[in-house]
């Protein structure tokens, strides 16, 4: 009779600790959708400021559904600040998405987009670009605007292609010919955009380059 006491008791333990672990699973199912819908709810309807704080800091890319959505709300933005922090974020991803890219590249050489932003999706190019948009960077050198100066040569020490450090070497190497030429008008290249071209360089071990490192 105690054995069979003893044997419904740990039957009786089981089945509980199974219908715990079983909620326990359905409760973190529920919680996790619960997340997902929020995720998609705020990306859809929240304020800016919410869909700031949904990507954060963060460098983990969202499903193609979300990232979508993301997307139209940069689109849709009437915030600088919130465009900057979602091309913060797709630079840090790893994910690379050719609709995005194109997009970006037009933002970049439209002329009423706003430096700021201009600056951070140079970051963008020298990360995700190809030669063609990465090429803007080494166009930017010679803006108006000193900020987009500075921004591109910036960016520039993340490009690893050598077309580009190529393109980079003769931008240098004109701005040194012209400098001692009778050319009143030329205006030459700042000295810290010249020390961040050598950096790139050098960063890049970039070979052509040894004579001025």
């Amino acid at each position: 009779m105690r054995n069979t006491a003893c044997f419904l008791m740990i039957i009786t333990a089981v089945f509980i600790s199974n219908v715990t672990i079983y909620a326990d699973a359905t409760d973190d199912k529920n919680k996790l959708e619960a997340q997902i819908d929020n995720i998609k709810d705020t990306l859809t309807f929240g304020i800016e400021d919410e869909v700031k704080m949904i990507i954060g800091s963060s460098s983990v890319a969202l499903s193609p559904e979300y990232m979508q959505l993301l997307f139209n709300r940069y689109k849709e933005a009437k915030i600088t600040l919130t465009k900057i922090a979602v091309v913060n974020y797709l630079t840090r991803i790893s994910t690379k998405d050719d609709y995005f890219l194109n997009f970006l590249y037009n933002e970049a050489i439209e002329k009423k987009t706003d430096p700021q932003l201009k600056s951070a999706i140079f970051y963008y190019l020298s990360e995700h670009g190809s030669d063609n948009e990465q090429k803007l960077l080494v166009d930017s050198l010679d803006a108006n605007d000193d900020f987009l100066k500075n921004a591109a040569s910036s960016a520039l020490k993340k490009v690893k292609s050598e077309t580009i450090l190529n393109a980079l070497m003769e931008r240098l190497n004109k701005d040194l010919e012209m400098r001692s030429s009778d050319d009143n008008d030329y205006k030459p290249l700042p000295d810290d955009i010249i020390y961040n071209m050598i950096l790139t360089f050098g960063d890049q071990k970039y070979a052509n380059s040894i004579s001025y490192l």
